[in-house]
């Protein structure tokens, strides 16, 4: 982050506007299935119920952490991982980042992808859908699917990043 604060104080605002924008839950509707991608934890066992949640913002109440403050911050569910947590119903598979794993680890319908790039140098990249479901689809137009379908996450990124 030094390099953030060595712009001036008006480059720092517009890219502060900017990240401001970025959705903190990304949903994609694939042929076959449905994809969640949140930056850190999921700790609701009901996707539906989690987006609602989010939806109310970072509320303060002792002893509850928000489903918006462990979308950006919580490790629960990939580090207490018991009867406290379960497959997450109405997704069919999340992509999480925010813990490092040493590699792609899925538990339950929960995906996590961070690999500590910036200390490991690795890249976990993983695909969600088939190229060849996309293009029986669509009729067969590879190169324009190829560039309007979602269907790699590669992550790290301030989000994981779709394309």
């Amino acid at each position: 982050g030094a390099w953030f604060y060595r712009q001036f104080q008006k480059t720092r605002q517009r890219i502060i506007d900017q990240l401001a924008k970025l959705p903190l839950v990304i949903e994609v509707e694939l042929k076959n299935k449905k994809v969640g991608i949140v930056h850190a934890d999921i700790d609701i066992h009901d996707w539906n119920a989690f987006k609602h949640d989010i939806a109310q913002g970072d509320y303060k109440i002792s002893g509850v952490s928000s489903a918006y403050a462990n979308a950006l911050w919580g490790r629960g569910r990939i580090r207490q991982h018991s009867a406290h947590y379960d497959v997450v119903e109405n997704i069919d598979e999340i992509y999480l980042g925010h813990t490092i794993v040493k590699e792609h680890t899925q538990i339950d319908n929960c995906h996590y992808i961070d690999v500590g790039s910036s200390f490991t140098k690795k890249l976990c990249i993983v695909k969600i859908q088939w190229i060849s479901d996309v293009v029986g689809e669509f009729g067969g137009e590879k190169s324009l699917i190829d560039q309007k379908i979602n269907t790699w996450i590669m992550y790290p990124s301030l989000y994981p990043v779709i394309f």
